[in-house]
């Protein structure tokens, strides 16, 4: 009786009671230990090596070592450990026993029992993972979370409470709020702290909180009673109040800046209703806000401006953000009209305006300008009229004196020069010396005067002459020029020809250039007893300057400005040929081409004359 009652005993209480004879190495297990096990009794024989064989693989190596040392020494047998049944299914169990030794102390039997702990570890393991999951849930709120206990030490922080904080977890976990932030006790935030743990009540409070290093942050904070003392629920709102504190300030920096500016800031309904007007408006129209309040934009026009005004109206409101100039006439408060210029912009879907807004300024000072100018300009068009008409006069005039120059000097002069030929022919042989040499004098004269009318009438047609731009190949250009020298004067100059560089010119005048530069080269030259003359080009910035060098009688550079003016001349006709009309009309060639020329030289050592042309 007394067995079954054990029995029944052991199954209520889910233990099993088990027995080793360690003389004997013989095992005993209760009923209820086979079921623990998931044996059926008589179903396999107990053992030291089944009991080992049964305990789980991670736990094998501990429960060996706690039964040796029982064993071997005597010592209590406690452990906690997992078992594998023969279904594969796992049991926590709790095995205790006491030990029976002999005379001499040494172990002869166990006697334990075995409790079935299952059920409690598996409502441990859960009740861990409930909390490790809501200790998570705490660590990833980005709000500070923070518990202190009632002497205000602290007690837990989450990660965001940490960063708040300024601490480190190791630093602030177990310290009070005195002794991390001398001086806190004086504050405001610490007298409610200790009214919200005496009374036990909420509080609310956004707080700019001063660290220990002297820097401060604002923070919202939500303090409430809790079991361990308080619970205190904090934001970072350092940045919104920064934001507002700058928000504020360029609030005030814009509203002063309108409110100082010169020009009208108007702000429009979408029925043009006026909303808003600047201080200056007032200085500029004469009308306050008050007296303009509610009242529509186009009560003030110039009638004549309404109907461009409509339209603008009509256009800003079909495109947000659109921004059109307009100049019209308002009437001001003396009832006279001025002249504003608005650029108006469609800022009604903007929250923060919902207006239209018209900046303006008073222009009527530079309407009035420009009404002045335009008379002028009109009467400066009717002067440009007949100034045209005047030089068209005077150009025919000019073209009529080239004729007369081209045909009634001309018929003059082959008079001249044929009767003096005539005579030379016919009475030679009556002229001594000297008047052979008078006759030559007049025929040489009259020479020169006809090659002085032709540079005088190529001069004056430079003027009219539309150029012909086109690439020019400059070395094959210089080649004809040489070869014409070559035909028309007989000279013993060495002439070196560089690698020139192609330039857009007309071809006819830049020839001209280059016969006039080149012959007065070979001219000047002629005297020296190895005349050389070069030709050479390079770029600089945008242009190609072209040189012609000599080693010619050279001139003083004192004189230089006199060297392209009509009939300016440096050297006497004895000493060189020449009408002092070609470098004339190669500065007005060059000049026409959009170049410069310019000249270096001196007394005895030669001259180079250079020009430059647009390379494009």
């Amino acid at each position: 009786m007394q067995n079954k009652y054990f029995s029944q005993a052991e199954e209520i209480a889910n233990l099993g009671s088990w027995e080793i004879d360690l003389i004997s190495n013989s095992v005993s297990w209760s009923e209820q230990f086979f079921k623990i096990c998931g044996y059926k009794p008589n179903e396999v024989i107990p053992s030291i090596e089944l009991s080992m064989a049964m305990v789980h693989a991670d736990d094998k190596e501990i429960s060996e070592y706690v039964f040796r040392q029982t064993v071997q020494f005597g010592n209590d047998y406690k452990i906690e450990k997992r078992i594998v049944r023969p279904d594969g299914t796992i049991r926590y169990v709790y095995s205790q026993a006491i030990v029976d030794k002999d005379m001499s102390g040494k172990p002869v039997r166990l006697k334990g029992v075995f409790f079935d702990i299952t059920e409690r570890k598996e409502a441990e393991e859960a009740n861990r993972q409930k909390d490790e999951r809501y200790h998570n849930i705490l660590n990833s709120i980005l709000e500070g979370l923070q518990i202190i206990d009632f002497d205000y030490r602290y007690v837990y922080l989450n990660p965001a409470a940490i960063v708040q904080s300024r601490y480190t977890e190791d630093k602030i976990i177990g310290r009070t709020m005195p002794e991390l932030y001398p001086g806190i006790e004086k504050s405001g935030l610490f007298t409610m702290l200790k009214r919200c743990m005496k009374e036990r009540s909420i509080e609310y409070i956004e707080n700019e909180f001063t660290f220990p290093d002297n820097s401060t942050g604002w923070f919202e904070l939500r303090i409430q009673p809790s079991v361990e003392g308080l619970f205190i629920l904090s934001i970072d709102v350092t940045e919104r109040k920064k934001a507002e504190e700058n928000r504020l300030k360029a609030e005030k920096r814009y509203r002063a800046l309108i409110e100082n500016s010169s020009e009208g800031i108007t702000l429009l309904d979408k029925d043009f209703k006026i909303l808003y007007r600047s201080p200056s408006t007032y200085r500029i129209t004469g009308w306050t806000s008050d007296e303009r309040s509610n009242q529509v934009q186009l009560q003030e026009m110039h009638p004549e401006d309404v109907p461009e005004l409509h339209s603008i109206m009509k256009e800003i409101l079909k495109i947000p953000s659109k921004s059109i100039i307009s100049t019209f006439r308002v009437k001001n408060k003396n009832g006279n009209y001025i002249w504003l210029e608005a650029l108006l912009t469609n800022m009604l879907e903007d929250k923060s305006v919902e207006a239209i807004v018209m900046n303006f300024r008073d222009v009527s000072e530079r309407k009035a300008g420009e009404e002045k100018i335009k008379y002028l300009n009109d009467g400066l068009e009717q002067k440009v009229i007949e100034r045209t008409a005047q030089l068209e006069a005077v150009n025919k005039e000019l073209e009529s004196f080239s004729y007369s120059v081209s045909h009634d000097l001309r018929a003059p002069l082959r008079a001249i020069d044929g009767y003096a030929g005539m005579i030379e022919e016919d009475y030679e042989k009556l002229f001594d010396d000297e008047g052979k040499r008078l006759l030559g004098n007049i025929q040489q004269n009259a020479k020169k005067m006809s090659n002085l009318i032709d540079d005088l009438l190529a001069f004056s047609r430079l003027g009219k002459k539309v150029l012909q731009r086109k690439e020019l190949d400059m070395n094959e250009l210089v080649e004809g020029v040489l070869i014409d020298i070559d035909k028309s004067v007989t000279h013993h100059a060495k002439l070196e020809v560089a690698k020139l560089r192609p330039i857009m010119g007309d071809y006819s005048l830049i020839h001209q250039v280059l016969m006039n530069l080149i012959s007065n080269a070979v001219k000047y030259s002629s005297k020296k007893e190895n005349p050389v003359v070069s030709i050479t080009s390079k770029k600089e910035n945008n242009e190609i300057i072209y040189s012609i060098t000599d080693n010619g009688v050279g001139f003083d550079m004192k004189y230089a400005h006199k060297l392209f003016g009509v009939f300016q001349r440096l050297h006497t006709m004895d000493e060189f040929e020449g009408t002092g009309v070609g470098l004339a009309i190669v500065q007005r060639v060059i000049t026409k081409h959009g170049g410069k020329i310019w000249a270096n030289s001196q007394v005895g050592e030669g001259s180079v004359f250079s020009f430059s042309l647009p390379e494009k």
